[in-house]
């Protein structure tokens, strides 16, 4: 018996209209309230369709009897478990997944990983299918149940054969407890876990305790990676034309002729978007005289998809009489709606009439939203399918509305915070919308970024959005730098480059041990990677011991610092002299780092020689480039003016902290946010050296403007 949860079966033309066979993998979909899904397994055996159950219910209490009969949008058709387009490809894959299943010295646990859209939940779906065929007892595991399922299912079917199947394994804190459970058990278990990667997740899973350390490295000797490709050798524009048939007769419609259909742009291709394309294209069709060529540019197909979803909540609100008339609502009032809920999970009238301003959110146009997408088992209102359809919807919606944006993204719970974060993050990959909506979002929920443990490209689109510096955020920066590092392997650049951020971030914070420990490890797996490929990763290197040199210096080990700041000077002025464009800046950056370390050694005129190269080679860069250089440069002149002044030339170091004053000014005036700080630590820098010359009244009037700067927010005068 196989039991995956997944959605009724239904379409944008009706539920009915879908009781049709789902083609190889055996499964097939029975319209109308309460459809099933069965599957081969010497005679057809029902699936025990929980979520769809769950929503149908939730939707049937809130609607009551006004509730018309249960239809989906186009989009619906891209479901995993309805696989509409039969299962074709991954046979290496399928097999050694089979093969795990079968054997019975086999470990319990196997991991599939694959970027957003590369077919894993339909591997995992075509898996059950044919070991339900074998007689095993197939079932998605809900969020929630982790640590109870194997309990369960034992109860239920004391000796059968379990494949556990847990999609999103990334973010399922109860993990242990499934896998702790299913080493105790005495049967044949088997448990997929379905993630986009592994990582930092994974990683912290294997360092639990014996029983599930030793299901992870286990586990970590066989992993099966999805490429973007199904097929290896089969264009994208041939998945298209094989998909369109599919799409088109399971909406009743005439196929396009499949020489007809040509697909443009849309870069590397994922399975989930190709089969947008196709059933976009069986839409269009539609729409145009018979005949005629069907062009989709893969790139844009989800915004055409879009469209034809909005077609479909026009008709429902049109059938529950919400468009027209003196109360009725408008499309674009409709569709923010749908946004709110689709960001927040939102999903009763009170809630969603918070979230939405100026738009009355009656208990029919609740109930018409929860009819779109009918609420999860927690409550949660579902999600528009697929992930990226709802963020591009989303992004859309609050950054053409910026009250929307506010209402929706102010006064959050912690869950929902999260959930709005991660679609944004998300989002921001591919949307730069996103990411302006996103960085003012992420002061407000400190605690919610520093818990977070996503997939790591949505911790590092979170990471990339967060303001440096950023006093709020410090913590919850260093916090997520950190689990961002440990989700890559050990000895890879992806890790040291993000230790590398984790270990200013830890600085900042006043974590020095745990901030060198975390650049010493980046400095050592850059030196091996040096070994092997001087010219890509020489630039890495000394960034990592210009930076290290930062953190021995905060724990007062000068000759270390000095050593490790030398080391990146050599490395950067040869890098410098090869290609003085590309590595100027970090030479002078050095440079200047290793005047402080020169003076804290006492050796005042190395370090004013370093910093007067310093200065010089920003000077250059400041002439061609002001608006990228003129802030290295008054960095340099307010270092060098305290050397000056720490031996003695005090008009030389009045000179050098006036011109520093002078373009901080100018900076503060433009940018008050970034630069008001430097600009009054220049000022009280320049009021020091007044005050050594004996001109307490000039020194005087610049502390005073420093502390106005400073209590801000005033333009600079």
């Amino acid at each position: 018996m196989v039991r995956m949860p997944g959605r009724v079966a239904g379409a944008w033309i009706g539920a009915a209209a879908l009781a049709a066979g789902l083609g190889a993998a055996g499964f097939y979909a029975g319209g109308g309230l309460g459809a099933g899904v069965g599957v081969a397994a010497g005679g057809l055996a029902p699936l025990w369709v929980e979520r769809a159950t769950r929503r149908q219910e939730a939707a049937e209490a809130a609607g009551g009897s006004a509730r018309v009969a249960r239809e989906y949008g186009p989009a619906h058709l891209l479901e995993p478990g309805l696989g509409v387009v039969p299962f074709t490809g991954r046979t290496a894959e399928l097999g050694a997944l089979e093969a795990w299943c079968l054997d019975e010295r086999a470990g319990r646990v196997r991991l599939v990983s694959g970027g957003g859209g590369a077919g894993k939940t339909r591997l995992a779906l075509e898996l059950g299918s044919r070991m339900a065929g074998r007689g095993w007892r197939c079932v998605q595991v809900q969020e929630g149940r982790e640590p109870d399922v194997v309990g369960l299912e034992r109860a239920a079917a004391a000796g059968a054969r379990l494949l556990l199947i847990v999609d999103y394994a990334e973010a399922r804190p109860g993990l242990d407890g499934l896998l702790v459970a299913a080493a105790r058990d005495a049967g044949r278990v088997r448990v997929l876990l379905l993630a986009r990667q592994a990582g930092e997740w994974w990683e912290r899973l294997g360092a639990g305790g014996g029983v599930v350390r030793d299901m992870v490295r286990d586990a970590s000797l066989s992993p099966v990676t999805l490429a973007a490709d199904v097929e290896p050798g089969v264009s994208a524009e041939e998945v298209v034309r094989r998909a369109v048939p599919f799409f088109a007769a399971r909406l009743g419609v005439p196929s396009p002729d499949a020489a007809r259909v040509s697909v443009t742009g849309g870069g590397e291709p994922r399975v989930l978007d190709l089969h947008a394309a196709a059933l976009v294209v069986v839409l269009d069709s539609q729409r145009q005289p018979a005949g005629l060529a069907v062009r989709v540019d893969a790139g844009m197909v989800l915004a055409e998809l879009l469209g034809h979803e909005k077609h479909y909540w026009r008709g429902r609100a049109e059938a529950l009489g919400l468009l027209g008339g003196p109360d009725g609502l408008s499309m674009a009032q409709l569709s923010q709606v749908v946004a709110a809920g689709c960001l927040l999970g939102a999903a009763t009238a009170k809630e969603l009439a918070v979230r939405v301003p100026d738009v009355p959110v009656t208990e029919a146009v609740a109930r018409w939203v929860r009819d779109l997408y009918p609420p999860e088992w927690d409550g949660q209102l579902g999600a528009l399918r697929p992930d990226r359809l709802a963020e591009l919807h989303v992004t859309g919606e609050l950054a053409g509305c910026p009250a929307l944006a506010e209402a929706c993204l102010t006064g959050l719970d912690p869950v929902q915070a999260r959930r709005a974060l991660i679609l944004l993050a998300r989002a921001s990959a591919d949307q730069q919308a996103a990411r302006l909506l996103l960085e003012p979002a992420l002061s407000r929920f400190p605690e919610v970024i520093a818990g977070l443990a996503e997939p790591r490209e949505v911790m590092i689109a979170v990471a990339d959005a967060i303001p440096y510096p950023s006093l709020a955020l410090a913590e919850a920066d260093a916090s997520i730098s950190g689990r961002i590092a440990a989700a890559y392997a050990s000895g890879t650049a992806g890790r040291a480059r993000w230790l590398n951020t984790y270990a200013v971030l830890l600085g900042d914070v006043g974590r020095r041990e745990d901030a060198l420990a975390a650049i010493e490890e980046a400095v050592t797996i850059y030196r091996e990677l040096v070994r092997a490929r001087p010219d890509a990763f020489l630039p890495d290197l000394a960034r990592s011991l210009n930076d290290q040199s930062s953190r021995l210096a905060d724990l007062g080990r000068r000759e270390d610092a000095l050593a490790g700041i030398e080391e990146a000077v050599t490395i950067r002025r040869e890098l410098a002299r090869a290609r003085p464009d590309a590595f100027l800046p970090d030479l002078a950056a050095s440079l200047n780092n290793q005047s402080v370390h020169l003076a804290d050694l006492g050796r005042r005129d190395d370090a004013l020689s370093a910093i007067e190269e310093a200065v010089t080679i920003r000077r250059e860069l400041a002439r061609a480039r002001p608006d990228a250089f003129l802030p290295d440069l008054a960095t340099s002149l307010n270092n060098q003016s305290n050397q000056l002044a720490a031996m003695g030339r005090r008009e030389d170091a009045l000179a050098a902290i006036e011109e520093a004053v002078t373009i901080r000014r100018e900076l503060a005036r433009a940018r008050p946010t970034v630069f008001a700080d430097r600009f009054a630590s220049s000022l009280e820098t320049r009021a020091e050296i007044l005050s050594l010359l004996h001109r307490e009244a000039d020194a005087q009037a610049a502390c005073a403007e420093a502390a106005a700067v400073r209590s801000g927010p005033t333009t600079p005068r």
